[in-house]
């Protein structure tokens, strides 16, 4: 029994060095809920319903999946929205609709990814990691009661010097749209 349980504790000292050096590194996931950062809407076609029915951009479109709500690990789904960049997935946006799924997702990002950044403006806190081409930001609205967390990958002609007027060009339709 000994044995056994020290044995448990180096696999989860592995994991936890795992975690610790992807976060030092700054490598984000490649893929969210299954889906790989880039791959193309017309692969996805048939699990996606639009996410509005306002009028599309050509170079921004939103969707939601049909075939499976996104459920963080233990926790009720979550509303997801999939950004979709000159017809490839750059961003998803999800939805925690308590102050408990959000702290809980908060938890798990900063468990993967370490403290990251974090400020406040007009009532509104703001965590956020940039991992390689990846950017997440959580964000936490005390006005309204909302919280948000976006996942924005950055496409392969977009300079990482260039990110914040990327992320601003996408979260723009959608906040218009709600999803942000």
């Amino acid at each position: 029994m000994r044995r056994l349980a020290c044995i448990a504790c180096l696999l989860l000292g592995a994991a936890w060095f795992v975690q610790d050096a992807r976060a030092a590194t700054g490598v984000g996931p490649v893929a969210f809920d299954g889906i790989a950062w880039g791959t193309p809407l017309k692969v996805l076609e048939g699990s996606m319903a639009p996410a509005a029915r306002q009028p599309e951009s050509d170079t921004v479109r939103f969707f939601r999946r049909k075939d499976k709500e996104y459920r963080p690990a233990g926790l009720q789904p979550v509303p997801t929205v999939y950004a979709f960049y000159q017809g490839a997935l750059c961003g998803v946006y999800t939805q925690p609709q308590t102050a408990e799924t959000a702290e809980s997702m908060l938890t798990s990002l900063r468990l993967e990814y370490g403290q990251g950044e974090r400020w406040s403006r007009f009532g509104v806190s703001y965590a956020q990691w940039r991992l390689g081409r990846l950017v997440v930001t959580h964000k936490a609205d005390r006005n309204t009661g909302k919280f948000r967390i976006g996942y924005v990958h950055l496409p392969s002609d977009v300079a990482v010097k260039d990110a914040e007027s990327f992320i601003e060009m996408l979260d723009e339709p959608a906040a218009k749209r709600g999803y942000w």
